[in-house]
C-alpha cells in the first residue's frame, strides 16, 4: 500500500468522505479502482473517464490500488456466477448513486435507499430472495 491509501485508515484519503465511499462500494463490487499516484482525483472529471484515458492522464502510470487488492482478496466471493454478475451490479448502482449524491443531486436518504442493496447482499439475504433478484436481472 502506498503511503496515502484510500484503504489506509491513518490517511487523509480514509478521511475524504467520497474517496472512502467510492473506494469501499469497489472493494464490495468488485470494481477496479485504482491507485491515485499520478492521477489528478481532485478533478471531478477524472473519475469519469475510463482506464485508458486515466493511464495517459496519469502518464502511462495507472495501476490498481494495492489497498483495494488487498480488501478485495480478504473477502468470500459468491461461487455462483451469476451472483457475482448481481453483486457487480449492486456495487455499479450504488456507485451512481453516490456520484448522484455529491453531485448534489440526491439527498442522504436516496443515497442510503439507494446503498441498501448492495448492504443487505452482504448481510445475506435468504435464497429465495436471491433467486427472485436474479430473475429479474434476467
Amino acid at each position: 500500500m502506498c503511503p496515502s491509501c484510500a484503504f489506509r485508515k491513518t490517511c487523509e484519503t480514509w478521511g475524504e468522505p467520497r474517496n472512502r465511499l467510492v473506494s469501499q462500494i469497489c472493494a464490495a463490487g468488485p470494481i477496479p479502482f485504482y491507485c491515485h499516484q499520478g492521477v489528478p482525483w481532485g478533478n471531478p472529471l477524472a473519475h469519469a473517464l475510463p482506464p485508458r484515458s486515466l493511464a495517459q492522464l496519469a502518464g502511462g502510470k495507472l495501476r490498481l490500488c494495492e489497498g483495494w487488492k488487498q480488501a478485495v482478496a480478504s473477502r468470500q466471493w459468491p461461487a455462483d456466477g451469476a451472483l457475482r454478475r448481481y453483486q457487480r451490479w449492486l456495487a455499479i448502482a450504488a456507485l451512481k448513486a453516490a456520484d448522484r449524491f455529491h453531485d448534489g443531486a440526491a439527498t442522504v436518504r436516496e443515497l442510503q435507499r439507494e446503498l441498501s442493496p448492495l448492504a443487505q447482499f452482504y448481510r445475506g439475504p435468504r435464497a429465495w430472495q436471491i433467486a427472485r433478484m436474479v430473475e429479474k436481472r434476467q
